[in-house]
């Protein structure tokens, strides 16, 4: 047993005023943070409670996060699910446990809080990792539909003498640019597939934070597709080559199968394409740079 860094946790609202009267308890509908008063006796904090404390303030978070929805900006209003009361309840009554009096039970109250995130997450997991996968794919076939049409439509243009001056003047090749709308298909292919491949074990920090790099599906798929872009033309022209069985990285600008399997590799490796890109790019140039950090 130990002395507890708190000398005191209650509840507050959300505006922290830890003074209310009367005091807030924690089946109020309005308490929906934690206000803790540290014990100026504890000069030296032992770092077991100020882990105890972090995690369960980035638990806290958790729950808010998932259940807490602002229905209206002005005047602000939120909306509570159900489900937040008895984690709340159950995230102050552990925190009093290791954190406040003379005979604080912080290695208990820390297996409490593993026990509760492991219950949130097979209870909310599924869900948010579905639920983000949809979008992904959903977003993907969005900018699928118009490089699908484009792609069909450039398998069409030598059939169409009108057409075909046009593209001449703009120096655009049909055949590689139907390869290209390939390339980006793939691309969102992969990406929605990298997510769904890579989050095989959730933490708590995945129902809140489904990507470490804070990208939006839609900013995630442009982004991926411009550097599968950059690393296709690298590959068409020869700069960078890529052997796969008896397929030849070259073929990326002329068969379009070629075009959607290299697409899609490389959207599965998204997370790998920032670097990979950044050093080819570096050879190109003669220049010596390290990968950037990140």
């Amino acid at each position: 047993m130990a002395v507890g860094i708190c000398s005191t946790i209650i509840p507050v609202d959300r505006t922290g005023n830890s003074e209310r009267k009367p005091a807030l308890t924690p089946q109020d509908e309005e308490a929906t943070d934690f206000y803790f008063g540290m014990n100026p006796e504890v000069a030296s904090p032992p770092q077991d409670q100020l882990d105890l404390k972090r995690d369960t303030e980035r638990a806290l978070f958790a729950i808010k996060k998932l259940y807490i929805t602002q229905v209206s900006s002005d005047p602000p209003k939120f909306a509570l699910d159900p489900k937040f009361r008895p984690y709340y309840v159950q995230l102050i009554d552990l925190a009093r446990l290791g954190l406040r009096g003379p005979n604080a039970l912080p290695e208990i109250a820390q297996r409490a809080l593993e026990n509760l995130a492991a219950e949130l997450i097979d209870t909310e997991g599924g869900a948010v990792k579905n639920g983000h996968l949809a979008k992904l794919a959903q977003i993907g076939l969005l900018l699928a539909a118009p490089c699908l049409i484009l792609y069909v439509l450039a398998c069409l243009a030598p059939d169409y003498p009108r057409l075909m001056p046009l593209l001449v003047k703009l120096s655009i090749d049909p055949r590689q640019f139907g390869c290209f709308m390939m390339l980006w298909i793939g691309c969102f292919t992969g990406v929605t597939l990298s997510y769904g491949s890579r989050t095989t074990k959730m933490t708590l920090e995945d129902l809140i934070i489904t990507d470490a790099d804070y990208l939006y599906p839609l900013t995630r798929h442009l982004f991926a597709g411009t550097l599968t872009m950059i690393l296709g033309l690298l590959l068409g022209f020869g700069v960078v080559e890529i052997k796969l069985a008896g397929i030849s990285s070259r073929q990326v600008l002329e068969d379009p199968a070629v075009a959607f399997l290299i697409g899609a590799l490389c959207g599965i490796s998204e997370l790998l394409l920032p670097g990979t890109v950044y050093r080819k790019a570096g050879e190109v140039l003669g220049l010596k740079a390290s990968t950037p950090s990140g």
